[in-house]
């Protein structure tokens, strides 16, 4: 079974979400509409994302601005 906690944390004046699979390595990581969008959206708010495989699964990562004194 996959497993995908979404663990968060704010701090340095950014939002910072990661979602990891336990699925194992992947091999050849094509953007498909979903991580298309994902990094559209990101940058739209001035962030960014990575996407990495690893031997613990895959891994997204979006990193977005959040201005002082706001609430994610």
């Amino acid at each position: 079974m996959t497993a995908s906690p979404v663990p968060s944390k704010v701090g340095e004046g950014q939002l910072v979400l990661s979602v990891v699979d336990n699925g194992g390595p992947v091999g050849e990581i094509r953007a498909g509409f979903g991580l298309r969008s994902l990094s559209e959206r990101a940058e739209e708010l001035g962030g960014r994302t990575a996407v990495q495989s690893g031997p613990s699964g895959l891994e997204v990562t979006a990193v977005v601005p959040v201005a002082a004194g706001e609430r994610p």
